[in-house]
């Protein structure tokens, strides 16, 4: 299936959403494939920003530039101490490669894990309120100037880090598939969680 793209929708009214009229219309190669009744009051910079859009049109998968990219990556361990925890992360299919870094830090931020949806970061749940680990991400990664990506990967080196610290069985290097593809199914959030920085310490 392809994807809508998660933007206003263009002046020709091609791809992306568009609200008008109360109603929430998704474009794709010039057609309407989604609509839905949008809240009263609510305004189209609102909807997108608070991925609300993606609840009202359920039966779309949706990402930024309307593309779907996806990767499945080898993550290792190489280096642990109690608050930092560094390793690489490889491209099976390209073998790009690059280091991830993790510290462990205290943040109002990880008090916001309520305003998730329900179910993500399972593995934090146990967490002590207002700490957990701030990222890292390789440049391969973040070049792609997706912030869903880099949300995707930030979580996957965030379930390893506390499979390891809960002593659960995992095999490594730790394999997912990353994708910036998000749907009601598969949502993604504007709340800074994992929490990822973008350069070395």
């Amino acid at each position: 299936m392809s994807v809508v793209c998660y933007r206003p929708v263009d002046a020709q009214l091609t791809d992306g959403l568009e609200l008008a009229a109360g109603k929430l219309r998704a474009y794709r190669a010039g057609d309407v494939v989604g609509e839905a009744d949008a809240p009263a009051g609510s305004s189209l910079g609102e909807l997108l920003g608070s991925y609300r859009a993606v609840e009202l049109l359920p039966e779309l998968e949706f990402s930024r530039d309307g593309t779907r990219r996806e990767i499945d990556v080898e993550i290792s361990l190489d280096f642990s101490l109690p608050l930092l925890v560094m390793g690489s992360m490889s491209d099976i299919s390209d073998r790009r490669r690059g280091l991830w870094q993790a510290a462990r830090v205290g943040s109002n931020d990880f008090l916001r894990q309520d305003d998730l949806p329900a179910g993500a970061r399972p593995w934090a749940a146990q967490e002590k309120r207002g700490y957990g680990w701030e990222i890292v991400l390789p440049a391969f990664i973040t070049a792609v100037g997706d912030p869903v990506f880099s949300q995707r990967a930030g979580l996957a080196i965030e379930a390893l880090i506390y499979a390891l610290l809960q002593d659960r069985e995992i095999d490594l290097p730790y394999r997912r598939r990353i994708t910036n593809v998000f749907s009601a199914q598969r949502p993604t959030w504007s709340v800074p969680l994992p929490m990822i920085r973008n350069e070395w310490s």
